[in-house]
């Protein structure tokens, strides 16, 4: 997700404030134009409050007030539009890696390398649907890198089978 979402508003015409939330920490506050996030490098450019269309699947279309911000992202140098309806989401994924046996992960991007004693591995891709990573191993031992795709774990837990019995 985006560091910053919009989340909900209060006032009324003219006195409109929306409700922001810092996704790193969890802070809920109320900002209105101009307001300045620095933690977060992020400036509230404009604010609005207004009517919409809203089509819902196959019922029919209504209209709604829709807030909506417009967002200066000083780290990217762009600007981004957040409405309180949906969550935005930055186009970055990430996946959560561990050894096998290991319970600590740790959080990857396309393109991170990371050493495990002797071998490195090397984030190729990471996809959403289905959820997976492409990973590569290098190590002095073998011939050619070694290209696994990883998915998620199953459940693990008593209702979960356990994935290391024999059938």
């Amino acid at each position: 997700p985006f560091r910053l979402q919009l989340i909900g508003y209060v006032g009324s015409e003219g006195t409109w404030r929306g409700t922001f939330q810092n996704a790193v920490t969890g802070e809920v506050f109320l900002a209105a134009s101009g307001h300045r996030v620095p933690s977060l490098g992020v400036t509230i450019r404009s604010f609005a409050v207004k009517l919409q269309v809203i089509r819902s699947g196959e019922s029919m279309a209504s209209r709604q007030l829709v807030a909506t911000a417009v967002v200066v992202d000083e780290k990217a140098g762009a600007e981004v539009v957040l409405n309180h309806r949906e969550r935005r989401f930055t186009g970055l994924l990430t996946a959560f890696v561990s050894l096998p046996g290991d319970s600590a992960t740790r959080e990857t991007r396309k393109g991170d390398v990371f050493k495990v004693g002797e071998a490195s591995y090397r984030v190729a891709e990471i996809q959403l649907t289905p959820p997976s990573a492409d990973i590569i191993k290098e190590a002095p031992s073998l011939t050619q890198p070694d290209r696994r795709t990883l998915a998620p774990r199953e459940a693990e837990g008593p209702e979960a089978p356990d994935r290391d019995a024999n059938p």
